[in-house]
């Protein structure tokens, strides 16, 4: 399955690059990632990720859940491994997998040392007992988030990488459908159209800004840069719903009401489709229904409903965009620039 090759890729790289922003703080770890992703290379083996918990009542902390098995934690060391409790959810094609990457889904704090746990968990391990040669972090709190981190940008990376493909998609239906409905010269639709192709646009230069500015793990892995890479996936995720809404507004009210086309293979039917849903010589009803029923089915119905919800929350909701932006933004040099504006760059 290709989605489970992209998955374990991310997971792998996830793992290098946690590896490189522990050098410094938790050092002891780095041979057992190294270790186990190049056995996990030798074995050709697939991975899935798993790091967002139950979380139980979402204004309390992990330690403070009247179920403490809310948040996956560490329930039993011994000297050969821990004992692991809790439970992941939205995982992605577990039941597919080798391994699950279980990993902190935010950030820890003193008390919480137990949460502060990733390790790659065998499927169907009993117990669950984890060999120590699969611990990656246990009761590190302070470096809890590293992992969610680095996860985090692999999948925003690759929500980017589809919502590009997915915008010029949008483009252009709208541009067909425009087309179809006669309505191309239009000013109103016109606009639309630009503005949802300068969304494309925005959306694939954040993408090759990312990419053409990575960066290299001390083990010479590259990884996507965090600014670029968040501040992509944020317009994407935040500005989709307006781009479906102008798709919607030019298409017109057949999104939702257009025939069947089994209809069209109905010999009675047939006639009366093309001559009521064409609109000329060169638009024929049943041209005309196929866009409708494209734009339905990946804006309108269920598999639209998925997109609008996978683009706002896979990777982290936008607010976990902006955290990174804040953190990776040069507001130092914003802030001098300004200063130079109002005449007090000697303040």
């Amino acid at each position: 399955m290709d989605l489970l090759l992209n998955v374990t890729y991310q997971s792998l790289m996830t793992l290098l690059v946690a590896a490189g922003r522990l050098a410094d703080h938790a050092p002891e770890f780095i041979p057992r990632i190294t270790a186990y992703v190049e056995d996990a290379r030798q074995r050709d083996i697939r991975i899935t990720e798993c790091i967002t918990d139950a979380k139980g009542d979402r204004s309390l902390a992990p330690a403070k859940q009247s179920d403490p098995d809310a948040y996956v934690r560490v329930v039993g060391r011994r000297p050969d491994g821990v004992v692991i409790r809790g439970a992941k959810l939205h995982i992605t094609a577990a039941a597919y997998g080798h391994d699950l990457l279980v990993m902190p889904t935010k950030s820890m704090k003193p008390g919480e040392e137990d949460y502060a746990v990733a390790c790659a968990v065998p499927v169907g391990s009993p117990g669950v007992f984890v060999p120590a040669e699969r611990v990656f972090l246990d009761g590190q709190y302070a470096h809890a988030a590293v992992f969610a981190h680095s996860l985090g940008l692999w999948e925003r990376l690759g929500g980017v990488s589809f919502m590009v493909t997915q915008a010029d998609e949008l483009v252009g239906l709208a541009s067909l459908i425009a087309e179809a409905n006669g309505l191309s010269r239009v000013p109103h639709v016109r606009e639309k159209i630009d503005e949802m192709m300068i969304h494309a646009t925005l959306l694939r230069a954040g993408l090759e800004a990312a990419l053409v500015h990575a960066h290299a793990t001390p083990e010479g892995y590259y990884y996507p840069d965090d600014m670029f890479t968040n501040m992509a996936k944020y317009h994407g995720a935040a500005n989709f719903s307006t781009m479906v809404r102008h798709l919607h507004d030019i298409a017109g009210g057949a999104v939702v009401t257009a025939p069947s086309m089994s209809d069209f293979d109905n010999p009675e039917l047939r006639p009366l489709l093309e001559k009521y849903m064409g609109t000329g010589p060169d638009i024929s009803g049943e041209y005309r229904s196929k866009l409708f029923h494209a734009i339905r089915d990946l804006t309108a119905d269920a598999l639209g409903g998925w997109h609008q919800v996978t683009n706002l929350q896979s990777g982290g909701g936008l607010f976990a965009q902006k955290l990174v932006t804040r953190k990776n933004y040069d507001i130092q040099r914003a802030r001098t620039l300004a200063l130079k504006a109002a005449g007090l760059s000697g303040a």
